[in-house]
């Protein structure tokens, strides 16, 4: 009985924690936009985005490569210190981005800021990954949602009092390390036995997670890719635009990992059996829903998107309509793509997903270039859903020739 509690307690929190994780970054924007204006809006979207690319470096490998360690000789400590090391790679790696690019000082402290906050929020992962081996995910799921809801007060309570970006982050940084030590330290604190850092740990697992976090690198990049194109070559308010059409795509991206998640288990027996038959049949139905979804949200974007967007950013996008609708398009592709990922990493085929993304993420800066200097934002619409299409037909294309060599074999 008290497993089944625990089950449910882990279900719920967890869930609500991670929704609210993902959509602090939309209230964010929503603020920014309302009380400091457009411009400042471009500056803050691109740097949140930026700072979410540097943060994959500080994750790494991530928590589902910790949670899932067989190897005894590999402690909780080893992980966290592991979280440590690569977190500070990301804070020296994101210094010298900046040192190349030469922005303005203030464009920089924002980024630098964004960039403490993943520094943060990568060692709390790292704890979180502790309490989800101890089974006490619910205890993750409450942190998050702490988390959120006290950074989305004090961001709001401070930028409107102060009207100032750089001391608005400021305080979403001090509400997660206060969570941070008196919460997530505190529950887990019994679960780390404290040792001496060993550098051949460190190492090997900095060599099994790269390909890992090689998949999430460029992932994040590809996604994000005209916004980096548009830092580039437009102006700030034009990439507060795009990020403010850009940002219901995330909705459908959320929903179809919502669909996936669930069904992980299921599709890993499918797998285990061999019956490829029965695999394909699910993957259509998925992929049907997946659709599905992304053409009601198309329907709801064409005919309310514009009021809906304008009533919570308070700008007029009316002349971006096509982009929206174009991006989540977009977004639909990606979906499908996450779930043919998550086959192929079943299968243990992790490599092949590096040369997939590595073909996209060459594509993405000349296509995104070519599109906004010839089409401003509609053009960056039109370069995210064209990447999101190269990258769908590249693993539909690889999973039809694997799963056609298996086969064979048979």
């Amino acid at each position: 009985m008290a497993k089944t509690d625990n089950l449910k307690k882990n279900f719920i929190w967890n869930s609500v924690g991670s929704f609210v994780n993902a959509f602090i970054s939309l209230f964010f924007m929503i603020i920014v936009t309302r009380i400091n204006g457009i411009d400042e809006a471009g500056i803050f979207t691109f740097a949140f985005s930026l700072a979410c690319l540097f943060y994959v470096i500080g994750y790494f490998s991530g928590r589902t490569f910790q949670v899932t360690n067989t190897d005894k000789k590999i402690t909780n400590c080893d992980f966290l210190y592991n979280r440590f090391y690569t977190s500070i790679i990301m804070v020296a790696c994101s210094i010298i981005f900046l040192l190349f690019k030469k922005y303005s000082l203030y464009k920089n402290t924002i980024i630098l800021l964004f960039v403490l906050f993943r520094f943060i929020e990568s060692i709390a992962d790292s704890l979180y990954g502790i309490l989800q081996q101890d089974d006490k995910l619910y205890k993750v799921g409450i942190s998050l949602f702490l988390k959120g809801l006290f950074s989305i007060i004090a961001f709001f309570i401070v930028d409107l009092t102060t009207k100032n970006v750089i001391l608005s982050i400021l305080s979403i940084i001090i509400v997660n390390i206060i969570i941070l030590i008196f919460y997530d330290l505190k529950n887990t604190k019994k679960l780390i036995k404290i040792k001496k850092f060993d550098r051949n740990i460190n190492y090997k697992l900095i060599k099994t997670g790269v390909f890992i976090f090689g998949v999430a690198f460029l992932t994040q990049y590809i996604l994000n890719a005209p916004k980096y194109e548009i830092d580039r070559l437009l102006t700030d308010d034009l990439q507060a635009f795009y990020g403010i059409i850009a940002m219901p795509a995330t909705i459908i991206i959320l929903c179809s990992q919502m669909i996936v998640q669930p069904v992980l288990m299921k599709l890993k027996t499918i797998i285990n059996n061999n019956n490829t038959k029965e695999l394909n049949l699910n993957l259509i139905k998925i992929s049907l829903l997946i659709i599905l979804i992304g053409i009601i949200s198309i329907i709801l974007a064409w005919i309310a998107g514009v009021p809906v967007l304008k009533l919570i950013y308070g700008v007029d996008i009316s002349k971006y309509l096509l982009g929206l609708l174009l991006i989540l398009l977009g977004s639909i592709f990606y979906s499908i793509s996450f779930l043919i990922s998550t086959v192929l990493i079943a299968y243990r085929k992790t490599f092949v997903q590096i040369v997939i993304f590595a073909i996209s993420s060459l594509i993405a800066p000349f296509l995104s270039n070519y599109l906004i200097k010839n089409y401003n934002i509609i053009g960056a619409s039109y370069a995210y859903l064209i990447i999101m299409f190269v990258l769908l037909m590249l693993y539909i294309i690889y999973y039809v020739f694997y799963i056609s060599s298996k086969r064979s074999k048979i």
